[in-house]
């Protein structure tokens, strides 16, 4: 087998390599996302069932929204100074938490240049051996015009 040619196969299978282990990172990531998800869904519901408990009687009704138990991650995360008024590890911060890394993981599995550095690999991979192609074609065609073979 010629150089271009194992050149040509050798980057077409870096390309799929890279390409497949970005996949398989990708996947993990993914199931990672729906596990957090899970989670935040999980400590919601364990909010919302603290929330419910016939000993849980804010003084004032304005309090009945703000402390000590806020269900909402999103809220969470706008002012997260809320999950901390109350001592000590609570749902609020286990919720935060959550919420805080499914945003990170989601930040993280964005990432394209696996996939642009397995295609950059697959474009340039064929061209020694289309280099040598074309210079063997016109090798043949210059041989045939100084042979006086082409009508």
């Amino acid at each position: 087998m010629e150089k271009p040619t194992k050149i040509l196969l050798y980057g077409t299978i870096i390309a799929a390599g890279v390409y497949g282990v970005w996949h398989i990172y990708d996947w993990s990531r993914s199931k990672d996302i729906a596990k957090l998800e899970g989670d935040i869904r999980t400590l919601t519901a364990q909010c919302e069932q603290s929330r419910r408990k016939p000993d849980y009687a804010p003084e004032e009704p304005i309090l009945a929204d703000s402390v000590p138990y806020i269900c909402n991650a999103a809220r969470l995360k706008n002012e997260p100074y809320l999950a901390y008024m109350v001592d000590g590890p609570s749902i609020n911060t286990k919720l935060l938490d959550a919420q805080l890394a499914l945003d990170k993981a989601k930040a993280e599995i964005r990432m394209m240049w696996p996939v642009i550095l397995a295609v950059f690999i697959f474009i340039t991979s064929p061209l020694p051996w289309l280099w040598y192609f074309f210079l063997r074609r016109i090798r043949e065609l210059s041989d045939a015009i100084r042979n006086g073979t082409v009508k």
